[in-house]
């Protein structure tokens, strides 16, 4: 039992801790990479504003988790951005959440009215069927 424990904690702090504290601290600056895996220079604009913005969000979060300095001045307005960035994080988690519920429920009632009542046909299976049953 202590082993099994022991290879789930080491794999799971292989696959994903240090996997996101990889992604966290890759560079800024992101070239353009070829497919052939040469790098010619450019930079790519969009993917170093994503790291940039990564970098100051996860900064920003820690600062507002970290109590032991009165957040007033400079440190209240980063602990203040960190909160912003909580905000949207978890409403953009809820809005999945509640995305993929909807989802559910969507085909739940394509089966309940379609399958089961036969009130809406979207590809006309039901009077197809209901001329052969007549011929038979």
């Amino acid at each position: 039992m202590g082993t099994t424990a022991a290879l789930r904690m080491v794999a799971y702090i292989e696959g994903d801790f240090l996997s996101q504290i990889n992604a966290t601290v890759t560079p800024l600056y992101q070239q353009v990479v070829n497919a052939d895996g040469t790098v010619n220079g450019y930079s790519s604009f969009w993917a170093s504003v994503r790291q940039i913005t990564l970098v100051v969000g996860v900064l920003a979060c820690l600062t507002y988790f970290f109590f032991s300095v009165e957040h007033k001045g400079a440190v209240g307005k980063v602990a203040r951005l960190g909160i912003w960035f909580l905000m949207i994080t978890f409403g953009a988690a809820f809005g999945f959440t509640v995305m993929g519920r909807i989802a559910l429920l969507a085909a739940r009632f394509e089966f309940l009215f379609d399958d089961w009542l036969w009130i809406i046909d979207p590809m006309n299976q039901r009077t197809v069927a209901a001329a052969a049953g007549l011929l038979f």
